[in-house]
């Protein structure tokens, strides 16, 4: 009886550690604790992380330039004798230095690593802003939140754990800077669909034309833009209220049958809405072009792979929250296998 008692109570300490982030998700098996949902949604950022930056390997390597690769030969090498030539070498330095760092955070995430990825994804952001050869690309640093800011939430699941006073506050710090980020993601594709980007209305007429051979006119694609904006504008609130809005007490927010409908229903129904979108929409690179031109498109779609696993990852943040809390009460969750005591007065249905 003595060994099951402390079977279970260091099942217990090693959920609240999973829960809190009191460990980091590289060190959980030194520590003992089982892959829990922290772990997942770390891994998930890894793995968007990675793949961005495959992403923009693979753009420099085919001959093609990135934004920043952009700026370097308009602004900044000018002046040189070739221009071009120069711009191309430091952008293949730059995204091989980046792909590189992408490889050693997917197993071993250090801040350092991290803080100079986002930078530098930041300013392949900020370099489409500044160029502005496309329509809206004052949207730019907003629409590319997720793949510069992923970075930044992992660092947050890293970092704070090693704070002894901010240790508990390391889930909640990175779900709540994760769904910022998802909302304004969403919100500025919504405004662009809304104010009928024409590269978003060349992408719903090439994707009906070539996946379904029907023919669609541009006031038609105007009209689907229309809705996908209400739709994206209604799913970035979403992310913002739910599970419980941002900086509103908890008492003020849900009660225990809420709390359950919000974890079963409406937070996955949400998430995985937001990641099948993300998907579609990166998809739309490739189905938008000529059969025999869509396989070459495939960086466009890895590059957006954070607006997918994003989502996901936040799925996994919201489920930590919830793992030491019952269904019916705000209650600590009981270790799997301890016995409860039934209370004959209360009602079966509660």
């Amino acid at each position: 009886m003595t060994a099951d008692w402390s079977s279970r109570e260091s099942r217990r300490v090693a959920n609240e550690a999973a829960v809190s982030g009191a460990v980091p998700a590289s060190d959980g098996r030194r520590e003992g604790r089982r892959f829990g949902p922290v772990d997942a949604g770390s891994w998930l950022i890894r793995v968007a992380v990675l793949l961005h930056a495959l992403a923009l390997f693979a753009i420099v390597f085919s001959t093609r330039q990135t934004q920043f690769g952009n700026v370097l030969f308009l602004k900044w090498f000018i002046d040189l004798e070739d221009p071009y030539a120069a711009a191309i070498l430091v952008e293949k330095i730059t995204v091989s230095l980046y792909l590189l760092a992408g490889l050693i955070v997917l197993f071993r995430p250090y801040w350092p690593l991290l803080l100079l990825m986002a930078a530098y994804a930041f300013m392949e952001a900020a370099s489409g802003t500044f160029n502005a050869g496309y329509r809206f690309s004052e949207w730019t640093i907003p629409a590319h939140a997720l793949r510069y800011g992923l970075p930044l939430v992992l660092l947050t699941l890293v970092v704070l754990p090693k704070i002894a006073s901010l240790r508990n506050w390391t889930v909640p710090v990175a779900a709540g800077l994760l769904r910022v980020l998802v909302a304004v993601v969403f919100v500025t594709h919504g405004y662009q669909a809304l104010m009928e980007d024409p590269r978003f209305i060349d992408l719903i007429i090439g994707s009906f034309g070539n996946l379904f051979n029907v023919s669609v006119g541009e006031s038609t694609a105007v009209a689907v833009l229309k809705v996908i904006a209400v739709i994206d504008f209604c799913v970035a609130l979403a992310a913002l209220i739910y599970p419980r809005p941002l900086l509103v007490p908890h008492r003020f927010w849900a009660s225990p049958c809420r709390d359950c409908a919000i974890r079963r229903v409406i937070v996955p129904g949400l998430m995985i809405w937001l990641a099948f979108w993300g998907l579609i929409t990166a998809l739309s690179r490739m189905t938008a072009m000529r059969p025999s031109e869509a396989l070459s498109e495939y960086p466009e779609l890895l590059v957006r792979v954070p607006h997918v696993l994003g989502p996901l990852a936040l799925w996994c943040l919201f489920a930590a929250t919830y793992r030491t809390r019952t269904c019916r009460s705000g209650e600590e969750a009981e270790p799997a296998g301890a016995s409860r005591e039934v209370d004959p007065s209360r009602p079966a249905w509660r």
